[in-house]
């Protein structure tokens, strides 16, 4: 998580969604993405609010979200989407478990995955990590998804809404977590974000084409010498 330049949204305790990215933080408040947490050597994604005084007592929704992968990536085409990864380490409750999904951005669309994971249990910083994976899907059906806000300095201005339905379609300009917290949520750590993508179909026969034209040039060249020679 700390080789990737990460933005924050968290909703605050008067239910506004503050950017946290180019907040000053210490431990002893709320840590961004891609810092250490004060008592582990390994580097994740971690949210605390409850111990900032924006945020005390509160459980509210946040997202990590990141624009880097769209120059990585071969393609951001939604279509060459194969599979999302994460591993995963929340506190919950059985009675209002911490949720967790997937989150892509197209144009100023946000999108949510349908598919969630969920943390029932008290984990504290040293419980289990597990990974979230979603693959062998076709990520451009809309059932696949959630329409998603996230209107900074809005009130209620992160949330999942309604399936989008259709199609989707488009280049991904940006990939993220979406955590909505359980009542006993004071943390959500995140790391191993993994994107996979395959080419394109075009792209695919294009190439096929060009290496079939290849073969057959050096086939007609390889005759060529062999009826000369003769």
């Amino acid at each position: 998580m700390s080789a990737v330049g990460w933005n924050v949204y968290l909703t605050d305790k008067n239910r506004v969604l503050d950017n946290l990215t180019n907040h000053t933080y210490n431990t002893d408040s709320y840590n961004p993405a891609g810092v250490a947490y004060v008592s582990e050597d390994t580097q994740y994604a971690f949210v605390a609010p409850r111990t900032h005084n924006d945020y005390i007592g509160e459980n509210r929704a946040s997202l990590l979200f990141t624009t880097e992968p769209t120059t990585a990536l071969s393609t951001t085409d939604i279509a060459s989407l194969s599979s999302l990864s994460i591993s995963i380490n929340a506190d919950g409750s059985s009675g209002d478990p911490a949720t967790g999904r997937f989150a892509i951005r197209i144009g100023d669309q946000w999108y949510a995955s349908n598919t969630t994971t969920t943390s029932s249990t008290n984990n504290g910083p040293n419980g289990d990590w597990s990974t979230f994976e979603i693959s062998g899907i076709d990520f451009t059906t809309g059932t696949n998804w959630r329409y998603m806000s996230a209107d900074v300095d809005q009130v209620d201005g992160l949330g999942v809404q309604s399936l989008a339905g259709g199609t989707l379609s488009g280049d991904i300009n940006a990939f993220g977590f979406y955590m909505g917290f359980g009542n006993g949520g004071d943390h959500f750590r995140i790391d191993d974000f993994s994107v996979t993508v395959v080419p394109e179909p075009s792209s695919i026969g294009i190439t096929s084409l060009a290496l079939a034209g290849i073969f057959f040039y050096y086939r007609r060249k390889g005759h060529a010498s062999h009826s000369i020679s003769s």
